[in-house]
């Protein structure tokens, strides 16, 4: 059987400001035998900003060059829920009438934990972790993706709980932490946090809260854990994006 082809995408603020979680995403996906397709000619945003700011015209050929770019791709994985949501729900609708063919034969769109768990089969992970783990799980994962449930529709998600805890949970030593509110806001918000930036950061400080007792702060969102850096007062929890956590759980080597 031919290995998985992976397209692995890593969203215009992945590429700035944490590159390191695309090299672990590599790294991690290699080890479970999986092809990892970086497409050079993938646009470097998906759209969700200029779409934020109430501009989504001037995103309107982004979908079809994104779809284009994974051609021959298995699935495609941005490495943030919130990316995988605005593909996923808007870009067929925000792409132009000629580039939406493409748009509805492009490869599907997965989040780290449901390339892991759907495409390559995945029920554990080996490795070793032995610190206590706070999952904060990203908005548009669970209101768009249906991640996990919320607390304005709690019973909309009455499977177990979401893909990534069940993995995260399987590794050897790994504790998950689970917070009082599991499905609060960490501030961040996208254009939200610069229009409102003292509610942003009133609202990343009293998320960490919430994660009291953790050694390490996971998100479905990279973009979550960029907020809550810059609110946090010391140290401690240390913040990893999955790849990274899970690329030092298997002690694989990170590139640069």
């Amino acid at each position: 059987m031919d290995p998985l082809r992976v397209g692995l995408y890593a969203p215009c603020f992945v590429d700035r400001l944490a590159p390191r979680a695309a090299w672990a995403a590599l790294a991690v996906l290699r080890h479970f035998g999986a092809h990892v397709v970086v497409a050079e000619a993938a646009p470097a945003c998906c759209g969700q900003p200029l779409s934020s700011m109430g501009t989504p015209h001037l995103a309107r050929d982004l979908p079809g060059s994104f779809a284009r770019a994974h051609v021959g791709c298995d699935v495609v994985l941005p490495l943030s829920a919130s990316c995988v949501a605005f593909v996923r729900h808007q870009h067929p609708t925000l792409a132009p009438p000629v580039d939406r063919p493409a748009v509805a034969a492009a490869p599907p769109t997965r989040t780290f934990a449901e390339v892991l768990w759907h495409d390559l089969g995945l029920r554990s992970l080996s490795g070793r972790f032995p610190h206590r783990v706070g999952l904060h799980p990203g908005c548009h994962g669970l209101r768009e993706l249906g991640l996990g449930p919320s607390s304005e529709a709690p019973r909309a998600h009455q499977g177990p709980r979401s893909l990534l805890a069940q993995l995260l949970a399987s590794i050897d030593g790994l504790e998950l932490v689970q917070p009082t509110r599991a499905d609060e806001c960490c501030g961040f918000g996208g254009v939200f946090s610069v229009r409102e930036p003292a509610v942003s950061q009133r609202a990343g400080r009293d998320r960490l809260r919430h994660f009291a007792g953790a050694d390490v702060l996971t998100s479905t969102d990279p973009s979550c854990l960029l907020h809550l850096h810059s609110v946090r007062s010391g140290p401690s929890p240390r913040l990893l994006t999955v790849p990274e956590l899970l690329a030092e759980a298997l002690s694989l080597e990170v590139g640069r």
